[in-house]
């Protein structure tokens, strides 16, 4: 599974925009809905 993240606008940390969102890549990765298991990469 491949994800895009693209950000314009004041620096900010990273995890901001990567553990923070309600949809954020951490949680798409986790509650993949077509995998077998859970993933932790």
């Amino acid at each position: 599974m491949c994800r895009w993240l693209a950000y314009q606008g004041e620096p900010i940390y990273l995890d901001k925009l990567v553990y923070e969102p309600e949809h954020s890549l951490v949680h798409q990765s986790l509650e993949a809905r077509k995998a077998v298991t859970r993933v932790n990469a």
